[in-house]
């Protein structure tokens, strides 16, 4: 099973660059985002930014892979993906929607990202994309073979589950001063569950 990726050991220039890069963006957009602003808050000069990265929009990139570093963690750490197949993907559903419910500006450079280059994805960010969606799907393939989980395509059925964590942190953007979004995400998950569970399976949803 693949392991979870861990990020290179970086410099604590670095690591703070990206700390504040992340608020900036986050708080600025991209278009108005002010490297200098971002060289101040950490406390170093804008030559040095530029030494760690190569232009602004390299800087916006590891910004957003550092952020998709922390879900992936925040996700799969706590989890055995060894348990119960639906329990698994309950639980890292759930830690998928808290983490934005908890890092507002996270869920901002993802928004950021989609509106300023149309969803264009970096090969550093599809490779560990694709190594999460790996992991989900041989706990489908688990909860399949072992009856827990309906008969159906694995990968189609964790595109589908993506789907439905995307989809609730994007509406939560528009509902957040009503609803949050750990609480929109159980109704949504709770109900993706109980449609791909299977047909001996009691329902734990």
């Amino acid at each position: 099973m693949p392991q979870s990726s861990t990020a290179a050991v970086e410099s604590p220039k670095r690591a703070a660059i990206l700390a504040q890069a992340v608020e900036v963006f986050a708080q600025q957009g991209y278009r108005h985002a002010d490297v200098q602003e971002i060289a101040d808050r950490a406390q170093v000069g804008k030559g040095t930014v530029y030494r760690n990265f190569a232009s602004k929009e390299d800087l916006f990139d590891a910004a957003t892979y550092d952020v998709l570093l922390r879900l992936e963690r925040h996700m799969f750490g706590a989890v055995d993906l060894t348990e119960d197949p639906l329990q698994v993907l309950y639980r890292i559903g759930t830690a998928h929607t808290a983490f934005f419910d908890q890092h507002p500006s996270y869920l901002e450079i993802f928004v950021q990202n989609r509106a300023e280059f149309r969803g264009t994805v970096p090969p550093l960010h599809k490779e560990l994309h694709e190594q999460m969606i790996g992991r989900l799907v041989e706990v489908v393939q688990r909860g399949i073979d072992g009856g827990q989980l309906a008969e159906g395509d694995p990968r189609s059925i964790v595109m589908a589950l993506g789907t439905v964590l995307y989809g609730t942190i994007m509406f939560g953007c528009y509902v957040k001063d009503d609803y949050r979004l750990t609480a929109l995400g159980e109704v949504s998950l709770r109900s993706f569950l109980r449609g791909i569970q299977g047909e001996s399976e009691s329902s734990q949803f």
